[in-house]
């Protein structure tokens, strides 16, 4: 089973709940400072969105590389910001204020980059191109000690 994927729609449940530990452990920790006193009380939203992009692009990379490849990441992002508007901002009668909307938008903004990364991992082959007498040549990767070896050779050792 190591070689599988996983279904689509548990590896997207599996995301979402990493993104929502994260955001959870991280919640607890600016509370904590805040009370300390290290995190001052008109800092603790700017700390709340910063957290919540980190979350959602910390559960968007593994979203991005399961079966539904980047747009994974965007799925689990917009996933994330459902539920918060279901737990945190569905109880106030007021609705979102724009510190919610800034919020919001991070989060999805970290899934974006989430899925970008993820869009471009991967891709790199494992061969380099080499010039020599004016072809390219495809060349596997080498061993520290060989490529060490070889710049003895030319820097005269």
């Amino acid at each position: 089973m190591s070689g599988k994927k996983k279904p689509a729609g548990k590896q997207i449940a599996l995301c979402l709940l990493l993104t929502a530990a994260v955001d959870g452990l991280g919640v607890l920790l600016v509370t904590l400072l805040a009370v300390k006193g290290i995190v001052g009380e008109d800092r603790v939203p700017q700390a709340l969105g910063a957290l919540a992009f980190c979350a959602a692009f910390a559960g968007g990379l593994p979203a991005g590389k399961g079966r539904l490849g980047p747009g994974g990441s965007l799925l689990n992002a917009g996933a994330f910001a459902l539920l918060l508007i279901l737990l945190c901002f569905g109880g106030w009668g007021e609705g979102i204020a724009v510190r919610g909307l800034i919020l919001l938008a991070l989060i999805l903004l970290g899934g974006l980059l989430a899925a970008l990364l993820c869009g471009k991992v991967g891709k790199r082959s494992n061969k380099r191109l080499v010039k020599s007498h004016k072809k390219l040549r495809s060349v596997g990767r080498r061993s520290f000690f060989a490529v060490w070896s070889d710049m003895g050779r030319f820097c005269g050792g």
